[in-house]
């Protein structure tokens, strides 16, 4: 057994890429599956009528769609193919001849049609039968558009620059498209109730040169309004429709190729919506799915890399339940990664991941973790919601607990991501905590932010694993830090204090006085300091003329850290200053009383 320590500080600024390994893993390693050749699109449904969801896979390079049938348990079949047309983009799973089973559309870009390919009922399909669209059709979608109970298609035409909607005759036949226009080079389409009408709206992604989301409301008989265009990132190659922020209506998600992130753009209620929020992603984003994959209840993104002829990975941005997201944290796919779909593969009740390779001409599967971890994390602050100046500090309680009749060891740290997405932290809660069976450790904990942090939301999230390679499970809440008073002195950067662990002390090495906390307060503020050595203390308050108004130390204390909260309910409010003399340290910070 290691050495376990009461009290660890730690105060770095690091800014991670999103490798997995700084943050919980969600999914076991992948497993790969033989496609065609170029798979650029993967739908998971249930094809065979067996209960579990199956994958469809479009092969651009061999002109075809993989069926690749479930086992039940999330490993798959080998790949049976079926004729499409020429350089299948896109494949879709519905129900389009109403026998309950589900059925293919393929859109093929090279054939300038869509390709339907109907069920057998039993996950084989019938030869393809083609209905036009517009020049060099990238995406299709299917859903009810016209109100008549069956799915409907709509096709994302990339050099026409519009959408083709074809209806459906109510057998799996379709009318001669009708089109509508768009922006520049359409690639993705997407069809949901936007403007909470009840009837499917549609959004498409403009991909080069529009660098916008085409926004083209139901009249509720399946023609539609004209395009409104929205702001987004350079090259939009997918857009993915869903609530993100709660409040009940149809936000977008959009993967921007050329500029590397995922733009969110939140609906107002009424199918209009607000200016893009960007979120970095890996290189060359040119897919996006939304679903819920840690099992909180909102929508969390997945977005696919494809690394432009090259390895490239997932990124997974979980939400923070208000329509913002935490850093990315990415997982190592195939070659170039062009297509993600999430659904529930091995029966288990959440949801994995498939995903496209391109380059590697194969399906990778990501099944997400399940079960409860060995060591859990849990951090609760003291008052929320969390509103801290810059420069001051707030407290949290962490609980650290071993979830199994066996000793655990487990290491814990935070981290803290700002307002535009930088990282800052790993800070070291403690390393090896010793925990008998079924053992809870609690701990109390006082993080300091900086006199210069960022204005604006941060998310503190804290991790229990090993230090800082692989964390098995995480807890999160949200800080807002506000501008600061200054109270001069040496600024300690991110400081965390406090500890899980019992033993022997790490001393401190310097002598440092810390800006207290709250500040500005009403009564009552903490002020921390630390002693390296055993040391003389004298810790007074005075006011602006320089009159002392406190003694709130005067003696000896042994080195270590130390906190002391001074009650100022019976002076009037003000700027006050306190002053730490030890040894031959001495300093002197401001703070401001508001009652």
């Amino acid at each position: 057994m290691k050495r376990i320590t009461t009290v660890l500080l730690f105060a770095s600024l690091l800014v991670f890429a999103g490798d997995v390994s700084a943050f919980p893993p969600l999914f076991y390693a992948r497993v790969d599956y033989g496609a065609g050749r170029g798979p650029t699109s993967v739908f998971a449904v249930d094809l065979d009528g067996d209960g579990d969801n199956d994958l469809a896979v479009a092969n651009c390079y061999s002109g075809n769609v993989s069926v690749l049938l479930n086992n039940g348990d999330g490993t798959f079949q080998a790949a049976v193919n079926y004729g499409a047309g020429n350089y299948p983009y896109s494949v879709f799973a519905v129900d389009l001849d109403g026998d309950g089973d589900n059925d293919l559309a393929v859109a093929n870009y090279w054939s300038d049609n869509v390709s339907v390919l109907l069920n057998n009922g039993d996950g084989t399909f019938q030869a393809a039968v083609n209905y036009g669209a517009g020049d060099y059709p990238r995406s299709v979608f299917a859903v009810d558009l016209d109100g008549d109970g069956d799915n409907d298609l709509a096709v994302a035409n990339s050099s026409s620059g519009n959408v083709s909607v074809l209806l459906n005759n109510g057998d799996g036949t379709f009318q001669a498209a009708v089109n509508y226009g768009a922006g520049n080079c359409p690639t993705s389409v997407f069809a949901v109730d936007l403007d909470g009408d009840g009837d499917n709206d549609l959004t498409v992604a403009n991909g080069y040169y529009s660098d916008n989301v085409s926004v083209l409301l139901n009249n509720g008989d399946g023609t539609f309004q004209a395009a409104v265009n929205y702001g987004a990132g350079d090259s939009p190659m997918s857009v993915f429709a869903v609530d993100l922020d709660g409040d009940g209506d149809n936000d977008l998600a959009v993967a921007n190729g050329w500029t590397d992130n995922v733009s969110v753009l939140l609906n107002n209620g009424d199918g209009t919506l607000q200016a893009a929020v960007n979120y970095g992603a890996g290189y060359y984003p040119t897919s996006v799915f939304a679903v819920d994959l840690d099992g909180d209840g909102d929508n969390d993104l997945a977005v696919a890399n494809s690394g432009l002829y090259g390895s490239g990975k997932v990124s997974v941005f979980l939400n923070n339940g208000d329509g913002t997201f935490q850093a990315a944290v990415n997982y190592g796919a195939g070659d170039e990664p062009w297509s993600v779909f999430a659904v529930d593969l091995d029966g288990d009740g959440d949801n994995d991941l498939a995903v496209a390779n391109r380059g590697s001409n194969t399906v990778s599967v990501f099944i997400k973790l399940s079960g409860t971890t060995a060591v859990s994390i849990e951090i609760v602050p003291d008052d929320p919601p969390v509103t801290v100046p810059q420069g001051g500090s707030f407290g949290f309680t962490g609980n650290l607990t071993n979830n199994t009749e066996d000793p655990q060891v487990s290491d814990g740290w935070t981290m803290a991501t700002g307002p535009q997405k930088e990282v800052y932290g790993p800070f070291k809660m403690r390393n090896d905590v010793a925990l008998e069976p079924f053992e809870t450790r609690t701990a109390d904990f006082n993080q300091h932010v900086p006199n210069l942090a960022p204005l604006g939301f941060y998310t503190y999230i804290a991790y229990c694993g090993e230090y800082p390679s692989t964390a098995i499970d995480s807890s999160l809440f949200q800080v807002e830090v506000i501008t600061g008073i200054s109270s001069g002195g040496k600024d300690m950067g991110w400081v965390l204090m406090g500890s899980f662990s019992e033993g022997e002390i790490d001393l401190p090495s310097e002598f440092v006085l810390m800006s207290n906390y709250p500040n500005p307060f009403n009564a009552q503020t903490v002020i921390q300091y630390q002693l390296p050595v055993t040391s003389s203390v004298k810790l007074e308050v005075y006011n602006l003329l320089g009159s002392k108004v406190a003694t709130l130390v005067n003696g000896e204390q042994e080195a270590g850290y130390k906190s002391v909260t001074w009650d100022a309910s019976e002076v009037s409010s003000g700027i006050y200053f306190y002053k730490l003399s030890a040894g031959d340290y001495t300093e002197t910070k401001r703070m401001m009383l508001v009652k």
